[in-house]
């Protein structure tokens, strides 16, 4: 994903919403460490039984029958709601015979995923299925 980030900074700091910019840049810099994250957890499940994964990613989503003796386990990993709060900014203008007051209201969000759908690949050996490769998205935000 490629980004102009001076184009966005200068759109964002023009508009007056530096704040929501901000905001951005974080959701951003959270998706590029989770990414990280999950890569690191699904490697710890190599050469483990499937069920290690399960304990700790529930029950899988999908179950893919593979070529070889092979079966592709499919979970969502990660996710959640986030709420962001909303503000609201008065200006108060005038003088000691009229007064203006000006409030810009900015609503709450509240942001939701299910998570990335990610993959580990087992093979059936000696009767049990054991983790040997896996795979997550290669986009920046599941």
């Amino acid at each position: 994903m490629l980004v102009n980030w001076n184009i966005l900074l200068c759109k964002a700091t023009k508009n007056g919403s530096s704040k929501s910019f901000m905001k951005i840049l974080i959701v951003i810099f959270l998706a590029i460490v989770l990414t990280g994250c999950a890569s690191t957890q699904m490697k710890s499940y190599i050469d483990k039984p499937i069920q290690e994964a399960d304990l700790e990613l529930g029950k899988p989503v999908n179950i893919i029958e593979l070529p070889n003796n092979r079966r592709a386990y499919q979970y969502y990993w990660g996710g959640g709601t986030v709420v962001i709060p909303g503000s609201a900014e008065s200006t108060i203008t005038g003088n000691t015979y009229s007064t203006n007051i000006n409030t810009i209201y900015k609503p709450a969000m509240v942001v939701s995923s299910k998570g990335c759908l990610v993959t580990l690949i087992a093979s059936r050996i000696k009767g049990v299925w054991i983790v040997k490769d896996w795979r997550i998205p290669q986009k920046l935000v599941c």
